[in-house]
């Protein structure tokens, strides 16, 4: 082979040589272009999910410091300041405070809602929108916002239910009539009965065992008035023909001319026995005048005159002023000042200061230094609640609650009926349940047509007017445990006064510009029953009711009775009519839930 052939040769293995490495060098290089690619492709999406997660985190923490200013802003009492509203530059938020209000133009956590500041007894919701200082990049911006939503409970939710308060408690005296009786089969004792403003003129009405208590007014008793426990009277009493009271009277100026007084006589000023009356303890008065009356115990005129022109005094007397006697008996005792007898008998030893002008010594009498024993104190004050203004709102938007009364809730609206009324007991099924039918027309909430309904627990019905009529019953289960309904009626005005609307009245009576509460076809079985309403409540001919009433007025027509069981109102003393334990206050309030919300 010549030389150049082999040159030939060679040179061309070289260039087949180099066109392998070519290809090969840039399968390579586009394998580092797609690496190349891919890392970058990395890098980029790594950062942007770490912005992306930044401004989240930012924006999230923006809307929970907008939610703690806002804490901060109730629990300082610088909301209304705010007009509920604040907001922060540094980390950059919006916040707004809603109070729960049943004409509210947001919905939420169950709720209708108004922005304004709640008070403690209203649940509150706070909205805060959160903005992340440093948006994240790339196209999503999602995270740059964030929007939490808390809600905190009322401050004065029950916290529980004390059976508590009078058998009968009326703001109002006025109407307090009728031939009823009230009882407390199976407790014993008096139920007290308390009328806080009037003046009662009692005719036969009440019998039973009562304790009553007129706080600002007079009581004329008469016909067969009868008071089985002790009469409480700021203003005068006046007891004539059958009346009788079976316990102590307190009064300002007594007067009796009846059946029987049980118990002692209490008078701020004067004492009038006339008749024949019987008094079974002592009395005690400023000036004392005995007419007929006949008293077993001791006497004392604590200042005044003391005069006998008729009956006994089987007791001694113990007058701080003068004594004259002109008839019937007195048995003796002392006299700080001047005597005279111009009738009648002394029948025991009598010590007295000094014999009044012109009047004759008597044999027994003895003119000396009389020491007078102490009178005994005025019975202690029975303490008389305040009126409760159930329902106030927004104030006690609470009371309107499920949770407020631990009950299933079901509101009724428009035409409510026996068949509404029934789906509303259906809804509840075996649980407590509160049925608020203040939605309804202007009927109210109207139960009649001889239906007998099922109370398979607890019950609460508020509405702002009641309709009752033909054979209608509420029934639940249990004789032995009885289970409790509550009838409310609210009372919207907050000043310490019941408020009933104009001209109306919770009764049985079907009148003109009355609401018909209850008639004597119905009747509740097996329910302690409390009857709440800032108007007059009539329990007619037949009505027979265990439980109490806490009500404008009251009259019991008939044969109706009431059997005194205390069921109370959740959140009240009803002994006293104040709220029951501490005032609320916005430190009370729990934080019931907290989230995120879109949109």
């Amino acid at each position: 082979m010549s030389i150049s052939r082999i040159i030939h040769t060679l040179r061309a293995v070289r260039d087949e040589e180099r066109g392998v490495a070519l290809a090969t060098v840039l399968i390579f290089m586009l394998a580092g272009v797609v690496l190349s690619l891919v890392v970058a492709s990395t890098v980029l999406y790594s950062y942007s999910f770490s912005s992306a997660t930044r401004a989240n985190v930012q924006a999230q923490a923006a809307a929970e410091a907008g939610i703690a200013e806002a804490r901060a802003g109730l629990l300082n009492g610088t909301c209304t300041d705010h007009n509920g509203h604040y907001t922060g530059s540094d980390p950059e938020y919006s916040v707004w405070v809603y109070k729960e209000d049943v004409a509210g133009t947001y919905e939420a956590a169950g709720s209708t809602w108004s922005k304004g500041c709640p008070s403690v007894s209203q649940q509150a919701l706070l909205i805060a929108d959160g903005v992340a200082a440093t948006k994240g990049t790339g196209r999503d911006s999602t995270g740059d916002a964030a929007s939490v939503e808390a809600l905190l409970s009322a401050a004065g939710a029950q916290t529980g239910l004390t059976a508590s308060g009078p058998a009968i408690f009326a703001y109002s005296a006025s109407g307090f009539t009728g031939s009823g009786t009230i009882s407390s089969t199976s407790l014993g004792g008096t139920p007290d009965v308390m009328l806080r403003t009037g003046d009662v003129d009692c005719r036969g009405h009440a019998d039973g065992a009562v304790q009553l208590v007129v706080k600002s007014g007079n009581f004329t008793g008469g016909g067969s008035c009868a008071v089985e426990g002790d009469l409480w009277v700021n203003g005068d009493v006046t007891l004539n023909g059958g009346a009788s009271v079976n316990g102590t009277i307190t009064g300002r100026n007594v007067t009796v001319a009846a059946e029987r007084i049980g118990g002692n006589v209490w008078a701020d000023e004067t004492f009038t026995g006339k008749w024949s009356t019987p008094i079974a303890g002592w009395v005690s008065a400023k000036t004392v005048k005995v007419e007929g009356s006949t008293i077993t115990g001791d006497v004392w005129a604590r200042s005044g005159a003391t005069t006998v022109a008729g009956g006994a005094i089987n007791g001694a007397v113990h007058a701080n002023g003068s004594f004259r006697i002109s008839n019937g008996t007195a048995r003796g005792g002392q006299v700080t000042g001047e005597f005279c007898r111009s009738g009648g008998t002394v029948t025991g030893p009598l010590t007295v200061s000094r014999y009044a002008s012109g009047c004759s010594t008597v044999a027994g009498v003895s003119v000396g230094t009389p020491l007078l024993p102490p009178s005994p104190t005025k019975p202690t004050a029975i303490l008389v609640p305040e009126w409760i203004d159930f329902g106030v709102l927004p104030e006690n938007a609470e009371e309107y609650t499920g949770e407020f009364w631990g009950a299933t809730l079901v509101k009724m609206t428009g035409t409510c009926q026996n068949t509404q009324f029934q789906a509303a007991l259906n809804a509840i099924g075996d649980a407590p349940g509160l049925i608020d039918a203040r939605g309804c027309n202007s009927s109210g909430l109207v139960i009649n047509g001889g239906t007998a309904f099922s109370v398979k627990d607890d019950l609460t019905i508020i509405a702002n007017k009641f309709t009752t009529g033909g054979s209608v019953s509420l029934n639940a289960p249990s004789a032995s445990n009885p289970s409790r309904l509550w009838l409310i009626t609210p009372d919207l005005v907050k000043n310490k006064k019941p408020d009933c609307p104009a001209g109306e009245y919770v009764s049985a009576w079907n009148s003109s510009g009355r609401t018909l509460f209850l008639n004597g076809d119905f009747s509740f079985n097996n329910l302690n029953t409390m009857i709440y309403s800032p108007c007059v409540v009539v329990l007619g001919e037949g009505n027979e009711i265990t439980g109490q009433l806490f009500v404008k007025g009251v009259a019991i027509e008939g044969d109706a009775t009431l059997d005194y069981r205390p069921v109370g109102i959740p959140g009240y003393n009803l002994d006293t009519g104040e709220p029951a334990g501490e005032p609320a206050t916005e430190w009370d309030r729990q934080i019931v839930s907290q989230r995120n919300i879109t949109g």
